[in-house]
């Protein structure tokens, strides 16, 4: 069983603070952060419609998608992510994430997944983490031949992810 999740504007989302602390408490060397600060604090944001522009506004959250470094702050973003258990794995690929489940009884099965997603939503709403869960997807894999069961509804954050027969996960 896969469970594709959909990341919501990963890089718009990461918490800034969050990730200073982060890489603070990982020991990253103090003159880094205070490069990288600048970096992730230092951008503003302004709206306009027809003719009218607001004033320049700070921004709490996110960081350049295209810049160099992204992708590696994301990392280190993501990397005290609950790791998983008892017949549960996890694979990340930048902002796409799948939780693979294996177990020969579908009844543990769901168990398992459903106990890993639990802590997985503690972890996002403690991190300022968002998932897409209309865009996130499962899919059941048996051996051919076997007969497969309506699998339950699983819930992330009490919406259903939707059943599919196929799905694109990047990573």
């Amino acid at each position: 069983m896969r469970v594709f999740l959909d990341v919501a504007k990963a890089f718009d989302i990461v918490w800034v603070n969050g990730l200073l602390y982060k890489l603070t408490i990982l020991s990253f060397p103090s003159y880094l952060v205070k490069i990288i600060s600048p970096y992730l604090k230092g951008r503003t944001f302004e709206a306009s419609f027809q003719s009218a522009i607001s004033t320049n506004r700070c921004m709490w959250a996110g960081m350049n998608q295209g810049g160099i470094i992204s992708p590696v702050l994301f990392s280190v973003y993501v990397n005290d992510i609950p790791s998983p258990y008892r017949h549960v794995d996890l694979a990340l690929y930048a902002e796409d994430t799948a939780v693979i489940g294996t177990y020969g009884q579908p009844v543990l099965l769901f168990g398992c997944l459903e106990a890993y997603i639990g802590e997985l939503e503690r972890w996002l709403s403690k991190w300022r983490m968002a998932i897409n869960v209309s865009k996130s997807s499962a899919m059941l894999f048996a051996k051919t031949g076997s007969r497969i069961q309506k699998p339950r509804t699983i819930l992330l954050f009490w919406e259903p992810i939707q059943w599919v027969d196929d799905a694109c996960f990047l990573g």
